[in-house]
């Protein structure tokens, strides 16, 4: 019994020894996979960085996009209109577009007015009016005109150039902004030149960006409409008095202009005939012998 016991305790020993160093070895292992695992976390989050920051500006052009009302409902579109109308008197029709205008909360760009060689006066006036009004205005000076009034209107849609616009100008923006966090921590003089040139060419296409969508903007904030005016009216002339008239000095000068006409046709019929007397004289001569010959012979046929 006792040689058996004194085998079985240090057996005993043994196994409990090697069971604590396999534990021992597995919580190594986790503990190494962990940190590994951990490395590669970082690793990955390190690249993510990277892949963020080289599409940095695609990112903001798409959030812009996303976000941005104008993307998704209101449509930016500019509207140009050409109208002719023809009225009686034009100077009325200029004081009502122009009251017009004001009165849509509109204004004049240009006008112009001249009378030909007929006597016939000539407008034309340009004026912007904001868009929502647009069809209204147009309506109220189309019934200006006293006869069917001549327009023609056309829109360009320029909502996605518009949205794309501002969408590349908030990825310059955040461009912008990096670099002048740059620009404030850089140290070498080569580094400092370098982040200003670039800042100052992002700046630069900032401004064109700015100029463009003011420009967008407003032309798609007011329509434009360009009104020709023809004046055209008949004048029904009064009854004249004898003052006016002048019957008596307009007899003596038709009497006159009768007489001297008749003078000048004799006058004229006198020097034709002289001046062509020596072709003449000759020729009623031998007409005269020929027609004596002539009648010479039908008496002696008889």
């Amino acid at each position: 019994m006792k040689k058996v016991l004194a085998f079985l305790v240090p057996l005993l020993v043994l196994l409990l020894a090697a069971c604590s160093s396999g534990a021992e070895s597995s919580q190594d292992s986790e503990a190494g996979y962990s940190e590994s695992t951990g490395d590669k976390a970082v690793s990955n989050t390190d690249n993510t960085v990277v892949r963020n920051g080289a599409t940095e500006e695609n990112k903001a052009t798409e959030e812009t996009k996303n976000k941005n009302p104008l993307f998704q409902t209101e449509r930016k579109i500019i509207y140009n209109a050409d109208l002719e109308l023809t009225v009686e008197k034009l100077d009325e029709t200029k004081e009502k577009i122009e009251s017009l205008t004001s009165e849509h909360g509109g204004y004049i760009v240009q006008s112009s007015y001249f009378t030909d060689e007929n006597k016939i006066q000539h407008g034309s006036v340009t004026v912007r009016v904001p868009s929502n009004k647009f069809k209204s205005f147009l309506a109220f000076a189309s019934d200006l005109s006293k006869g069917n009034p001549r327009q023609s209107i056309n829109g360009q849609d320029v909502t996605e150039e518009y949205v794309d616009l501002e969408s590349r100008l908030k990825a310059k923006e955040a461009v912008r902004e990096r670099l002048e966090s740059f620009l404030k921590n850089a140290e070498k003089t080569e580094d400092l030149l370098a982040i200003s040139d670039d800042l100052g060419q992002v700046q630069e296409e900032i401004e064109q960006l700015q100029g463009r969508i003011t420009y967008l903007k407003n032309q798609s904030d007011y329509a434009t409409v360009s009104i020709s005016i023809i004046e055209k009216n008949v004048n029904v002339p009064g009854f004249q008095n004898g003052e006016e008239l002048n019957t008596w000095q307009e007899t003596k000068k038709l009497f006159m202009m009768t007489v001297n006409g008749i003078v000048a046709f004799f006058s004229k019929a006198f020097v034709f005939l002289v001046g062509l007397s020596p072709v003449f004289v000759p020729l009623v001569i031998i007409l005269g012998i020929l027609f004596y010959f002539r009648k010479k012979r039908k008496t002696a046929e008889q």
